[in-house]
């Protein structure tokens, strides 16, 4: 699957995760997300763990999902933290 591009206030990586369980009404839910690594950066303490939804992502073709393309969209020349 296509990587995202670090953040652009830690320089951290965001992981695919995909969760798959049957609610209580028997209905199997799938739960596609892109999350933060565990690092020190004023995304995860603004929403805890910092998570990108990738509902329409197929990891069979390497699709990242809608939001996961914008996101790797933005200008590069953001400034870093980890650039100082």
């Amino acid at each position: 699957m296509t990587d995202l591009k670090p953040c652009p206030f830690c320089g951290g990586k965001l992981n695919f995760y995909r969760e798959n369980y049957v609610n209580r009404f028997g209905k199997r839910i799938i739960k596609q997300y892109w999350m933060h690594d565990d690092t020190d950066c004023v995304l995860n303490d603004i929403n805890q763990p910092f998570v990108l939804e990738a509902g329409d992502a197929n990891p069979e073709t390497g699709y990242p999902g809608e939001y996961a393309e914008k996101w790797n969209r933005r200008d590069d020349n953001v400034w870093c933290s980890n650039q100082l």
